[in-house]
């Protein structure tokens, strides 16, 4: 298992997903930060890892890089496809066909993502009858392609809340929407991890300091896709899979090792998915700069999801719990550029509370900011002794 000060619970709404669920006092309120203009920060550079993200939404919020005169089509993220090839553009763009259907299935992706927890709401129930039409598969694929679509914008919206210093880039995932999606192979694999390379490469060459990794790549995964394709016998695909993570996995772990100056800040699981964090990547990777993070509800009690509003397109789970802390790591370096990842770790660990049955701790971002301006204090008086 991960070590304890490894795993941390994060919130991002007060929102629930359904009336269903009885209101619970809040706890989050009173740790919230906003930086503003009196505050003495520095621009941050931070990545959304994630399935693309509309920076066109984040104006004074953007990373840019000018090398090139500012002419490179690339100056705001890097690129992969759901083949794991060289891609274009910080989100995918809906042709005039898709732009319609999204705007049919957007009001469903609260419903679609509570169907995905097992959560028994309404929405979740208008989900289930859209989907019991003659043309259920095909609309199913849709939602699971529109959810991606703007999973990485909510991510984003969490990590720029009360932060103007945040200069955001995007390292934009093709993640396979398919109902049946493509057979993994070694080759897949192989240029998988020689992704995961490139991304790391680019984050670390355009100096981001906090990085949001809200996804789990598992043997389940590649196991389930076996079977989808109706690869080999049982055992066969759970060997094959087992080979396969572990070509993907070894390429990330030793990506993420080689760039110690970031930050990557993951999510414990998928939404929906039970068990130990033993098989999932990066979430389990025991490395200084990496910090795995769950979700929790309003009054911090453990959540199996959680809600999320950003632009009305509401997403749950792990996945939206990891940019509330990445929000708080951008605010400490925004207020400390000299902070080390460790050091952003330990200040997110110190200022952090247990929840009362000791199982989970609880952010809290007002401690953790008056800690780092603490420890800056005592440094300034240090240096003025000498």
């Amino acid at each position: 298992m991960i070590p304890a000060r490894r795993l941390f619970a994060a919130l991002i709404s007060l929102a629930l997903c359904s009336a269903a669920h009885a209101q619970k006092p809040s706890i989050w309120d009173d740790r919230e930060v906003t930086l503003t203009d009196e505050d003495t920060v520095t621009p941050v550079n931070v990545a959304i890892w994630d399935s693309g993200t509309d920076l066109t939404l984040f104006r004074g919020q953007v990373y840019t890089d000018m090398t090139s005169g500012g002419l490179r089509s690339d100056q705001h993220d890097i690129a992969y496809d759901i083949k794991k090839l060289p891609a274009k553009g910080f989100i995918p763009i809906l042709d005039a066909q898709q732009t319609q259907q999204y705007a049919v299935a957007r009001p469903l992706l609260k419903g679609f993502t509570d169907l995905q927890l097992g959560l028994d709401t309404a929405d979740a129930a208008a989900v289930k009858q859209r989907l019991a039409a003659s043309d259920g598969q095909a609309f199913l694929e849709q939602l699971r392609y529109f959810s991606l679509y703007a999973q990485g914008t909510e991510v984003a919206s969490v990590a720029a809340r009360g932060n103007p210093a945040i200069r955001m880039g995007a390292g934009r995932i093709g993640f396979d929407w398919h109902n049946t999606p493509a057979a993994p192979t070694e080759e897949l694999a192989r240029r998988a991890a020689a992704a995961d390379h490139a991304y790391v490469d680019w984050y670390d060459s355009n100096e981001m300091r906090v990085v949001s990794v809200a996804w789990t790549i598992s043997p389940q995964d590649y196991e389930a896709a076996l079977e989808k394709n109706n690869v080999g016998d049982a055992s066969e695909r759970k060997a094959l899979a087992a080979k396969l993570f572990t070509l993907e996995r070894n390429g990330l772990y030793e990506a993420m090792k080689s760039s110690s100056n970031i930050l990557f800040i993951c999510s414990a699981g998928k939404p929906g998915t039970k068990g130990t964090l033993l098989e999932a990547a990066p979430a389990n990777f025991k490395l200084p700069n990496v910090l795995t993070v769950g979700a929790v509800d309003q009054a911090g009690d453990e959540a199996t999801f959680t809600a999320y509003g950003g632009y009305k397109t509401k997403l749950s789970g792990p996945t939206m719990a990891t940019p509330a802390v990445v929000n708080l790591a951008a605010k400490l370096i925004a207020l400390n550029t000299a902070l080390t990842p460790e050091q952003v770790i330990k200040l997110i660990v110190g200022g952090s509370t247990p929840s009362a049955d000791g199982k989970r701790h609880l952010i809290n971002p007002r401690k953790s900011i008056e800690m780092s301006k603490a420890m800056a204090a005592t440094a300034a008086t240090g240096k003025k002794k000498k």
